[in-house]
């Protein structure tokens, strides 16, 4: 059992019930004694709660709360506690339902993209269920998972498919990136017009299957397997390894107990031999003791060869790195898909054929190396893109120079997507704005801040103090000024400027005619004047342009400026909280691609030789499956005070 429990939704919070409030509040499952001694409040409200975790965790039908041999034992531990009825554990459980469901629905209604991926079970009679999940990055840059919707369907992934386009219309999401394996009925994504990515814990299961499937290794894997069963399944041969251990091994190597592996489990195996290998000194000397021979103990057949000691050995450094490998891939509580291709890069290079490697790991070697490069091939771009959006791996050291441009090509053209969009969308509304002017104030207007915009820019020119300043002022011709109050900019007549010019003539003193003179477009006015920065070094800073950036100039700064930010060892979803104003097309685009996991199974099933249906033991009535394991597996968004 989990230990967050289920808080009741809508139950007041302990500091606001006091001892006179009614115990049998509607928003209580369970009821308690009136008498000289009573449950409290909070007492009642966790019984409610560890009540209701324990009927979702556990799948429990609503009537064994009518149990009576399970009452009885309830109420010999708390004997003023009333168990609710079945009705009203209902009521409770879909208000609850409704409740986390409202959560999940306002959190998907901020975020733009999402990842799905399904899982598939049986019932005890045969009975196929599949859950499909839903994963993003939340507004508030945090990575989420959620279970939308369990549906019993039949055995073929044309009607699984069916299912998880239904899944999405109801919740009414964007189309999904779609991560599944390659077992028949996770190869959904064939028949879903949607993005598609794999799950890389399928493609190792399916790589170590493959190799271990291959006679010549599966004959030594044997051989280890026989001798290990011998020697822990006699007294004598244990007693003998154990005396040997303490002779020839450190300390450490000696508490590794010799165990037989579960064969449905490679990683088990992979135990199995690791301890063997490095208690080989010590199983040698014990088995060949004359001792143990003269005792009727003779194992000596069952001992690899001293040649085959190095098989052994390189056995367990390749099955731990693909161990490592799958356990990093299939985190759920960060990003993941940035991994991979570091991952394989190490992998590839473990897999390098040496000299003196012998024909089996040779051939060993080969057929890993040519099966992983298979499944990474056709998915190449999108995980160099989450190598280059991650902060900890931007740097991309791992990869060749010519790939690593590549795919800074591909994302400055993403970018550059989104600001055409933008600009487009700019242009609609200036139109719009344009429109809306009456007459011709608005085209006077403009042409009026044209002739000023030359001369107001404070990047570009500032008004000359040097010696002519005082000769320039008086020589200044007032004739094309325009009529405006202190501070305001109006459009005047081309036809009228004799007016114009009178007005400067009645009463206008000198330091009048010098505050209008800066609206002038009269070219003696920009003659004195001189240009001082002769470049836009500070235009991210001023931001006051009067051009504006093309899409193309608005993406490659943004993507040269990401491109130089140093890699970092930070939170790589804090960091982009933290950056998103800075790389504001960018982000959007790590939010993306940042919450597709790397594996959409669990490690324990990467790690079985043979991939089934789990069977799932399921008390409850087919109508109550989805509502409960939707609560289950979704205990993360319940409100709880």
């Amino acid at each position: 059992m989990r230990d967050k429990n289920f808080g009741l939704i809508g139950a007041p919070s302990h500091a606001q019930k006091t001892e006179t409030d009614s115990q049998t509040d509607v928003l209580e499952l369970g009821s308690a004694d009136r008498g000289f001694y009573k449950l409290s409040n909070e007492k009642l409200e966790e019984i409610d709660s560890c009540l209701l975790n324990m009927f979702i965790e556990n799948l429990l039908p609503f009537n064994f709360v009518e149990n009576e041999p399970f009452k009885m034992f309830a109420k010999a531990l708390e004997s003023k506690y009333h168990f609710p009825k079945r009705k009203k554990l209902v009521t409770k459980v879909g208000m609850l339902y409704n409740s986390i469901k409202d959560n999940i629905k306002e959190e998907l209604s901020k975020v733009e993209s999402v990842v799905f991926t399904h899982q598939s079970w049986l019932n005890m009679e045969g009975g196929l269920y599949d859950m499909v999940k839903v994963h993003y990055i939340s507004e508030d840059w945090k990575l989420r998972q959620a279970a939308l919707r369990t549906s019993q369907v039949s055995q073929n992934p044309r009607n699984i498919a069916e299912h998880v386009e239904e899944t999405r219309v109801k919740w009414n999401l964007p189309e999904p990136v779609l991560v599944s394996g390659e077992s028949d009925l996770e190869r959904t994504h064939e028949y879903l017009d949607w993005k598609h990515m794999p799950c890389f814990g399928s493609c190792i299961h399916s790589v170590i299957k493959h190799c271990l499937s291959k006679v010549e290794v599966y004959r030594f894997l044997n051989q280890g397997r026989k001798l290990v069963s011998q020697v822990t399944s006699n007294t004598l041969a244990s007693d003998m390894l154990e005396k040997k251990k303490g002779l020839l091994l450190p300390e450490e190597i000696q508490k590794k107990v010799l165990l037989l592996d579960d064969a449905e489990r490679w990683s088990s195996m992979l135990d199995m031999i690791a301890i063997l290998s490095v208690q080989t000194p010590a199983l040698h000397a014990a088995i060949m003791d004359t001792e143990l021979i003269n005792q009727g103990v003779d194992l000596r057949s069952q001992l690899y060869a001293f040649n085959e000691q190095s098989v052994l050995e390189y056995l367990v450094k390749i099955l731990t790195l693909f161990k490592i490998a799958t356990e990093i891939l299939t985190k759920t509580d960060e990003p993941t898909l940035q991994k991979v291709i570091p991952i394989f890069v190490k992998l590839d290079k473990a897999l390098e054929i040496d000299s003196e490697d012998n024909d089996m790991i040779q051939d060993l070697k080969a057929s890993l190396r040519k099966r992983t490069a298979v499944y990474i091939e056709s998915y190449r771009d999108m995980c160099l893109m989450a190598c280059l959006l991650h902060p900890q791996t931007k740097q991309m050291a791992f990869v060749e120079t010519a790939e690593k441009e590549h795919v800074k090509n591909v994302l400055f053209s993403e970018v550059k997507d989104q600001c055409e969009l933008e600009y487009r969308e700019s242009q609609k509304t200036e139109g719009k704005f344009k429109k809306s002017k009456k007459g011709g104030t608005g085209t006077r207007q403009k042409k009026s801040m044209s002739a000023v915009a030359d001369t107001s820019d404070v990047r570009r020119i500032v008004v000359s103090k040097g010696d002519d300043s005082e000769e320039d002022e008086g020589e200044i011709d007032d004739s094309d000024d325009t009529d405006k109050e202190d501070g305001e900019i109006v459009g005047g007549n081309p036809d009228n400027d004799n007016d114009v010019g009178k007005s400067g003539e009645s009463g206008t003193n000198e330091d009048s005619r010098n505050v209008r003179r800066t609206a002038s477009a009269d070219s003696t006015q920009v003659s004195s004047l001189s240009i001082t920065v002769d470049n836009n070094w500070l235009d991210d800073v001023i931001g006051a342009s009067d051009v504006q950036k093309t899409p193309d100039e608005t993406a490659k700064m943004e993507v040269n400026l990401y491109m130089a930010e140093p890699a970092s060892n930070k939170n790589s979803l804090q960091w982009w909280k933290e950056k998103q104003a800075l790389y504001p097309h960018i982000s959007k685009i790590a939010n993306k691609v940042l919450c597709i996991p790397a594996s959409s199974i669990a490690s324990e099933e990467v790690f079985l030789m043979k991939r089934t249906l789990e069977k799932r033991q399921m008390q409850i009535k087919n109508e109550h499956v989805d509502m409960m394991m939707f609560l289950k597996e979704n205990k993360d968004f319940c409100d709880t005070e």
